[in-house]
């Protein structure tokens, strides 16, 4: 087995042991309250977050092993802080895309800063291959970084420490979410999103339109805002946008891996957004369904993060959200 096939084994038993889980209690969050509410995003050690679908599975680690913060290191990175990973402790991947880009008639390669730079009919003389690499990150709780840099340490945890949990209100409609509400009042998403009483959410791809139950009837305030990222998530693959194949019979496997897509984007804009989003109730049935692909092909789980990551990016950049923002540096 290739080690990116290893790789890719390694993020399918993380999930499906994730997705098992969420088979005994669907109705949790994807990323518990906490991690929402104190913006537990995976980074590295200078701050930079991770790619989206990195941001999922490095989550469910940090969930599986309950580690304190969500700040990553590869293993050169901790021999430069004079850091040791501790015995016993095994790694986890985070995978990233790369382009090389060849002449057709000579097989020279050139830079993606060259080939960027040329203009169109310039380009078309250059193949561009697609390459899915990975490297090994491991959390600071796995190493000794806390005993090395004992200050870095306090101030890296203060920051993941959990406030005192607010109430929920009663009242759905009390939840409010000031970006979103913004975009819903303004008409502001790329296609037109109809708000009625009614008890069905969908997207409607031939007509290239939402269409949403009002907030008011729904149990939390939580869950209006992630079916709308979840329907949303769903617009993102129109022909127009990232031209997913998203007009799939209902129930086909086909339709079964985009409600994996907008499930992982709907909670993956939730956790920028300070949204607990919660597995959408009709998709409780696929839970099975996904394992199993999951167990059939280990890459399966890379082409959805990879549709999910382009979806979250559109949705940010859309509403202005910066998903990959550089915060302060803790360590230089």
């Amino acid at each position: 087995m290739k080690p990116i096939e290893k790789a890719a084994k390694q993020l399918c038993e993380l999930m499906i042991e994730k997705i098992r889980g969420m088979q005994n209690d669907w109705r949790k969050p994807w990323f518990t309250r906490q991690a929402v509410e104190c913006k537990f995003y995976p980074c590295n050690l200078s701050r930079r977050r991770y790619s989206c679908g990195n941001i999922l599975t490095l989550l469910a680690v940090c969930e599986k092993f309950k580690y304190r913060t969500p700040v990553f290191l590869t293993l050169k990175r901790a021999e430069q802080e004079n850091a040791r990973v501790l015995k016993n402790e095994k790694p986890f991947p985070v995978f990233f895309n790369t382009f090389l880009y060849f002449h057709k008639r000579t097989n020279k390669s050139i830079k993606r800063e060259y080939y960027l730079s040329l203009g169109k009919e310039s380009r078309k003389q250059y193949r561009e291959v697609y390459l899915l690499r990975y490297y090994n990150v491991f959390n600071l709780d796995q190493t000794n970084f806390s005993e090395v840099h004992p200050a870095k340490w306090e101030k890296i945890l203060a920051g993941y420490t959990p406030k005192e949990k607010p109430e929920i209100p009663a009242d759905p409609t009390a939840y409010k979410n000031a970006v979103l509400d913004n975009m819903l009042e303004n008409d502001q998403w790329v296609c037109p999103i109809y708000l009625k009483e009614q008890h069905r959410a969908f997207y409607a791809p031939f007509l290239d339109s939402i269409t949403l139950p009002l907030k008011k009837q729904f149990y939390e305030g939580e869950g209006f805002y992630g079916t709308t990222l979840h329907e949303m998530g769903h617009s993102t693959g129109h022909e127009k946008r990232l031209k997913r194949e998203i007009s799939n019979p209902f129930g086909s496997e086909k339709y079964a891996r985009e409600e994996l897509v907008a499930e992982f984007t709907s909670a993956l804009c939730g956790l920028l957004l300070g949204i607990p989003v919660t597995l959408q109730d009709n998709n409780a049935a696929y839970l099975k369904d996904w394992l199993q692909e999951f167990n059939n092909d280990p890459k399966y789980l890379l082409n959805v993060l990879s549709d999910c990551t382009k979806a979250t990016k559109f949705i940010c950049s859309h509403l202005g959200i910066n998903e990959e923002k550089r915060e302060e540096k803790i360590a230089a």
